[in-house]
């Protein structure tokens, strides 16, 4: 089990970063190497105890999950006379000669939609130890939705499991096309995952917080362990008897090579109340009113020009139409290429801000052309009103992504004005913080263009191989935008 602690040893590094822990034992002399190392294990060590031992890191219904085994491509599938073929978007594929006539020639499955339910954690054996109402999760919490819709009649999914999927699984293997196509249905809404996980018994925790940095005076040999102290994981009532807690340092192991984490306890949700006054008091601070020329434009808060823009270029959002153009900006932002233009025309670091991307020249047309939308703002009682509403949301959870995760000076008051270094900040928190929320009619967040920057609006255009598409309303015939480019 050497590569779980490595797993446990890396979760608890990522741990202490995320905490910021100080373990307050500063030291006023240069220490040797062994010293620094023996200085930092137990730095660690007191960090793993303090956090095993607080309620508050532990897993609850509804916590988010990953999977090492996970790829944010799409699958794609070619059915024909001849046999059918799987492959993820840019790698080699595999191929059967199993043919099933009532699939299309072509087909595709993305990223999954249903974020309320892939990447989730149910704790379906919980009982009376809660928070706010919201049951713990245990390491009992590991059955899958297909085991259990399988295993009873009707093959509805409704009954209990802990797990519906973590996304596509990467690992593609020939008898894999049998179990996608025979749930084809749950796999386009799910992922791939949903069709091919099979976990393990039950989650594993460190059984010894101190052996996860190497640290244990027993031995290396964690199972003979006898030191009390060492065994600070918590346990919670089940229905089957009080179990061990999960915490980010616990795993699941999934029979297909990958490795489930936790990401996030869920217990952020109980805070939720306190999230949507951040968002209310961000949105009242976006004025209804027309204007007419770039200059004023440029005068806006950053959070403005972006709920403008969004709403500009898609009056639509109840299919992710709005979403994708958020994530494009966010796309941009951390793109390898840079999309901001020094004095001499050439791409550079400097003024890598929110507002500036906005506001170049050839990246959003909507924000330049004062003839546009983004100038003249509907009527309350118009039809597309509710797209505005829901373009100052988005813009309102974007601008709050980016101050809980930049360092702002005392100076600025506007998030989009500080320039992001791209080695200094993850995409991935500002992705996760997003995509947690809910637009006006309570929909996650969803990315549905993975890392595409460049997008056009198309209307009836035949689909081309790596470009993603979202249409108007979901319906292709009243267009949409195609997105493509990293």
């Amino acid at each position: 089990m050497s590569y779980l602690n490595g797993i446990q040893q890396q979760r608890a590094e990522e741990i202490e970063r995320q905490s910021g822990w100080d373990c307050g034992r500063h030291e006023d002399t240069v220490l040797t190497e062994q010293e620094q190392s023996e200085h930092e294990q137990q730095c660690l060590d007191a960090m793993l105890e303090a956090y095993i031992t607080e309620e508050g890191n532990y897993a609850v219904n509804g916590a988010s999950i990953k999977c090492s085994q996970m790829t944010g491509k799409p699958v794609f599938f070619k059915f024909d006379r001849e046999g059918t073929k799987m492959w993820i978007e840019g790698e080699k594929g595999i191929a059967t000669k199993t043919v099933y006539p009532q699939k299309k020639s072509f087909d595709r499955i993305v990223p999954p939609i249903d974020k309320g339910r892939v990447g989730k954690l149910f704790a379906v054996h919980g009982e009376t130890q809660t928070v706010n109402g919201i049951p713990y999760a245990t390491v009992i919490d590991r059955t899958c939705l297909r085991q259990e819709t399988n295993s009873k009649d009707g093959g509805q999914d409704k009954c209990d499991a802990s797990i519906v999927s973590c996304g596509n699984c990467k690992l593609l293997l020939k008898h894999d096309i049998e179990n996608i196509a025979g749930n084809w249905d749950k796999a386009v809404q799910y992922g791939t995952c949903y069709c091919l996980i099979k976990p393990r018994e039950e989650w594993t925790n460190p059984r010894c917080t101190e052996s996860v940095v190497g640290n244990c005076d027993t031995g290396d040999t964690v199972p003979e362990c006898k030191i009390e102290r060492h065994h600070h994981t918590m346990t919670f009532s089940t229905t089957e008897g009080d179990k061990e807690g999960l915490t980010m340092l616990s795993t699941l192991l999934c029979y297909r090579g990958g490795i489930i984490t936790i990401e996030k306890s869920g217990q952020g949700s109980i805070i939720i109340k306190d999230m949507e006054q951040r968002i209310s008091e961000k949105v009242d601070e976006i004025r209804n009113h027309s204007i007419d020329s770039l200059d004023e434009m440029k005068n806006l808060e950053t959070i403005e020009i972006l709920a403008r823009m969004i709403y500009q270029e898609s009056h639509t959002f109840m299919h992710g139409e709005q979403n994708a153009i958020l994530y494009s900006v966010i796309n941009r932002i951390f793109s390898p290429k840079y999309y901001i233009y020094n004095i001499y025309e050439t791409p550079c670091s400097e003024n890598n801000t929110l507002k500036n991307i906005l506001l170049t020249e050839n990246q959003y047309e909507s924000i330049r052309d004062h003839t546009s939308g983004s100038y003249h703002l509907p009527e309350e009682n118009s039809l597309d009103y509710k797209g505005w509403e829901n373009a100052k949301r988005l813009a309102a959870i974007m601008m709050i992504a980016l101050e809980d995760n930049l360092q702002m000076d005392s100076s600025t008051n506007d998030v989009g004005t500080v320039n992001i270094i791209k080695s200094d900040i993850d995409k991935r928190y500002i992705i996760n913080d997003v995509s947690q929320q809910c637009d006006s009619c309570g929909a996650i967040i969803e990315n549905l263009i993975e890392n595409k920057t460049y997008f056009k609006a198309i209307k009836n255009v035949p689909e081309e191989e790596g470009m993603i598409y979202i249409y108007t309303d979901g319906e292709r015939a009243r267009g949409g935008h195609v997105f493509w480019g990293e």
